[in-house]
C-alpha cells in the first residue's frame, strides 16, 4: 500500500509544475520587469526579453542610443553589427 500511495503523491508533485516553455516565457517577463530597460552601454540598452515559443529561444530588444541612432551608420555598419551581435551572444557565457 505505501508503494501506491509514494507513486501517486509523486505523480500529482509532477503534474504540477509548469513546462519548460511556460517556465521560460515567466523567467523572460520576470527579467523585464526587474531589470529592462537597462543601462545604456556603448551606445545600446536592453529593453526587454521575451521567449518565442515555436523556436524556443529568447529574443533580446535592444535600442540603439546616441552615435548609433543613425540610419546611415546602421545601414553602412549592418554586416559588422549582425556579426559582432552574433559573435557576442556565441561568447557570452551567461547566455549558454
Amino acid at each position: 500500500m505505501r508503494k501506491y500511495f509514494f507513486f501517486l503523491s509523486l505523480m500529482v508533485l509532477v503534474a504540477c509544475q509548469e513546462s519548460l516553455e511556460d517556465r521560460a516565457e515567466t523567467d523572460a517577463r520576470e527579467y523585464t520587469r526587474k531589470y529592462c530597460p537597462t543601462p545604456a552601454m556603448q551606445g545600446m540598452r536592453n529593453d526587454s526579453v521575451t521567449f518565442d515559443r515555436s523556436t524556443l529561444t529568447f529574443c533580446y530588444h535592444y535600442s540603439v542610443l546616441n552615435l548609433l541612432d543613425d540610419p546611415e551608420v546602421i545601414g553602412h555598419f549592418t554586416d559588422k553589427l549582425d556579426e559582432s551581435l552574433r559573435t557576442n551572444v556565441a561568447n557570452n557565457t551567461n547566455l549558454k
